[in-house]
């Protein structure tokens, strides 16, 4: 009944518009004053999220990203990128995938690197004429690839909640990012000979590539300066996200000049409010997550299971149907932290490897990103590129959305795809 009533209260806040955070926050303090426990527990709650070191890499890389959105280092990746695939087959579009891969080895949120790769590889392909739906849609399931390529901030929200590893989680998203590229690569260029309406270029000089390379490596080992120290434990997630912020300001300010003084503190006044608006959800989740515990929630659906025999697979194919409709209408952040609580102690009861179900879960998060009518990824680019047309943009993504669909299948009938990295640890 008063998980009934906790629910409930949750469902008629969201329906009504209010805040996730603060929604999630009303329904935890009603479940808290309903169960009996001491209502001067949330404060207590909220502080003790506060503090957890593994959070800390969450504002430092929100940081990185928005010095990186700002100072256009995007477009700067994408010129490399594009030297030296235009001449294939679908080469812009390629490019595109690749400039989105690239830029979230380094950003790990889905919305910026739609953003900044987005705002110089869409009037590319437009240029030379490729299909404007393609074009939106391809940058927008490329986006995607920002919160499943380390570093990933999902997945430190993952780590926040679960005490899973951060190291372990952000290397299972390398193989199943790596083969999400590939997938949008091999689609392109075959979509290039199919359809034959996506110019290509003549092949660029070795020289001139080279050259361009060479005068942006200060960009391209930024994902090796910060992945790097990571895997080969020189430094935590955490201080990764120091030194990369320190590095990207050095970068953009010293070395590209295209970040201003002026521009500092609009960079850290985003950076503050995307922190508070998921910190305060984080916390608020943890009190929700406080009631559930002490409902034995968990316990109760184990038991729901076991009676009737329900298997892994059941479970898997069910949670992945209801972030599938979760996705149609919140965000990522909000996603994961009313569900997580309830369905992590059920999937290690089933005896479900918990780096496994993390990459499930962060795949489907990025469904949810371009997923109508609350994909971010659609609006973003609306906003970058002043685009009023958002039935072209949802059509433009269908393709990426299978694929990525694809891709979740593969890595749940194939479970080595993310474990086996994780695994030489």
């Amino acid at each position: 009944m008063i998980t009934a009533l906790v629910i409930g209260v949750l469902g008629v806040l969201l329906v009504l518009g209010v805040p996730v955070a603060f929604a999630m926050g009303i329904a935890g303090i009603t479940g808290i004053f309903l169960i009996g426990d001491n209502i001067a527990i949330t404060p207590k709650i909220f502080y003790q999220t506060f503090i957890i070191y593994e959070l800390l890499a969450v504002p430092l890389f929100v940081l990185m990203s928005q010095i990186l959105l700002v100072g256009k280092v995007g477009d700067h990746l994408f010129s490399v990128i594009n030297r030296w695939v235009q001449h294939w087959p679908g080469g812009l579009g390629v490019s595109s995938v690749l400039a989105c891969g690239f830029f979230s080895a380094v950003c790990g949120s889905s919305t910026a690197t739609a953003a900044t790769v987005g705002t110089t590889a869409i009037p590319a392909m437009l240029k030379r004429d490729y299909p404007k739906p393609y074009a939106f849609g391809m940058v927008a399931g490329g986006g995607t690839l920002g919160i499943l390529i380390p570093p990933s901030i999902p997945m430190i929200l993952y780590a926040a909640i679960t005490s899973e590893s951060v190291g372990k989680l952000f290397m299972a998203g390398v193989v199943p990012g790596l083969m999400l590229i590939a997938m949008f690569v091999v689609y392109t260029i075959i979509l290039s000979y199919v359809r034959g309406n996506m110019p290509r270029v003549p092949k660029a000089p070795l020289s001139e590539r080279a050259a361009l390379t060479l005068q942006h490596s200060g960009a391209i080992i930024l994902p090796v300066v910060v992945l790097g120290g990571i895997y080969a434990g020189i430094f935590t997630p955490t201080e990764a996200a120091a030194i990369g912020s320190i590095y990207s300001l050095l970068l953009c300010g010293i070395v590209y000049r295209s970040l201003r003084i002026s521009d500092i503190v609009p960079i850290l006044l985003t950076t503050l409010r995307i922190t508070c608006m998921l910190m305060l959800i984080i916390g608020a989740a943890m009190l929700m997550a406080r009631v559930f515990t002490t409902l034995q929630i968990a316990s109760s659906i184990m038991s729901f299971i076991e009676a009737r025999e329900i298997g892994k697979w059941t479970f898997l194919i069910s949670v992945n149907l209801v972030w599938l409709i979760m996705g149609m209408f919140m965000e990522v952040a909000s996603i994961m932290l009313i569900t997580l609580p309830i369905v992590f102690p059920v999937a290690l009861g089933l005896g479900i490897d918990p780096i496994w179900f993390a990459v499930i879960m962060v795949i489907n998060m990025e469904l949810a990103t371009i997923t109508p009518p609350v994909g971010l990824n659609l609006f973003v680019l609306m906003g970058v590129m002043n685009e009023r047309d958002l039935g072209m943009i949802i059509r433009g993504v269908m393709p990426p959305f299978i694929i990525i669909v694809l891709g979740l299948v593969l890595v749940m009938v194939f479970p080595s795809i993310a474990t086996w990295l994780p695994g030489l640890l």
